[in-house]
C-alpha cells in the first residue's frame, strides 16, 4: 500500500456505497481498504449527481481494484513459473554432473578390469 495520500478518504462514501450495492467481493482487509480508498478518489473525481453515476463509479473502482489485483497475481505467477524453470534445470545440470562423475570413475576405477592390480602396475 502506498505511504502516499493523494486520496482523501471518506468513510460515508465506502459506507454509503455498501448501502447500496452491498460488500464488494475483496479477499482480505487489506484489500477491502485498497478498494475502499480507489472508491473515493474515483468518487471524488467524478463527482456524480445521479444514480446512475454512482453505479458507474462503483464498476470503475472495483474493475481497477480487479486489475491491480491481477497485475500482481500475474508478477506472482510469473516469479513462480521463473522458479520452477529455475528450479527443473538446476535438477537436470545435478543429474547431468553426477553422470558424469559416474562416467569418469568408471573410466578411471582403479580396480576395475583395465586399471591396475592391488600392489602392482597395470598389465595391458
Amino acid at each position: 500500500m502506498s505511504k502516499h495520500n493523494i486520496i482523501k478518504f471518506d468513510p460515508t462514501v465506502a459506507a454509503k456505497f455498501a448501502d447500496w450495492f452491498g460488500a464488494p467481493a475483496v479477499l482480505s482487509d487489506e484489500e477491502l481498504q485498497i478498494y475502499n480508498k480507489m472508491l473515493c478518489g474515483v468518487y471524488h473525481d467524478v463527482k456524480p449527481q445521479g444514480f446512475i453515476e454512482c453505479t458507474l463509479v462503483e464498476d470503475y473502482a472495483y474493475n481497477l481494484f480487479r486489475r491491480l489485483r491481477l497485475r500482481r497475481r500475474l508478477a506472482s505467477v510469473r516469479r513462480q513459473v521463473h522458479n520452477e524453470r529455475f528450479e527443473r534445470e538446476e535438477r537436470e545440470l545435478l543429474q547431468e554432473g553426477e553422470r558424469r562423475k559416474q562416467e569418469v570413475r568408471r573410466l578411471f576405477d582403479l580396480e576395475g578390469p583395465i586399471g591396475r592390480r592391488r600392489g602392482g602396475r597395470a598389465h595391458y
